[in-house]
């Protein structure tokens, strides 16, 4: 189980602030998304996997509730359910399937996504304008169901 600081950073800083200083940039569909692959961190560093998908899925709507709760709209604003579904299942097996393999895999995983998306302002500009064009709500959700398929199978195989 993570230690009491560790838990106190991620909800402050995944939860909280990052939420807080998008706003409505948060509610992209690309950044719900992008949520779900907290489940891989999640669960190489929680050992129960019902509090691994439970901090995986409270994650994301605590980070959506934050943005609704801070902004003066009169209204709730959620992303669309497609793209919370597709979140919701890509964190979970995600989180699943860090509970099967070696905790050095899913950390690994987890670290070259953020790679990529620290160093994407290097890309070529016609990747760039790839990327741009590939990241409709479906092809996210397309990625989110592909993933999930492919974590089931890294957790199925493991048994």
């Amino acid at each position: 189980m993570p230690t009491i600081p560790l838990i106190v950073v991620w909800v402050a800083t995944m939860c909280g602030y990052l939420p807080w200083s998008m706003g409505y940039a948060f509610m992209n569909p690309m950044v719900i998304v992008g949520y779900g692959f907290f489940g891989l961190a999640i669960g190489a560093q929680v050992r129960d996997w019902r509090w691994a998908v439970g901090a995986t899925l409270g994650t994301t709507w605590l980070a959506v509730l934050i943005v609704n709760l801070t902004s003066s709209v009169p209204f709730w604003v959620f992303p669309p359910w497609a793209v919370v579904a597709a979140n919701a299942w890509m964190g979970v097996t995600g989180a699943l399937m860090a509970q099967r393999v070696k905790a050095w895999v899913p950390r690994a995983l987890f670290a070259g996504l953020g790679a990529f998306v620290i160093f994407s302002r290097y890309l070529p500009y016609e990747w760039k304008l790839w990327i741009g064009e590939h990241t409709t709500d479906e092809d996210l959700i397309a990625l989110a169901v592909g993933c999930g398929i492919l974590f089931v199978g890294t957790w199925r195989l493991r048994r």
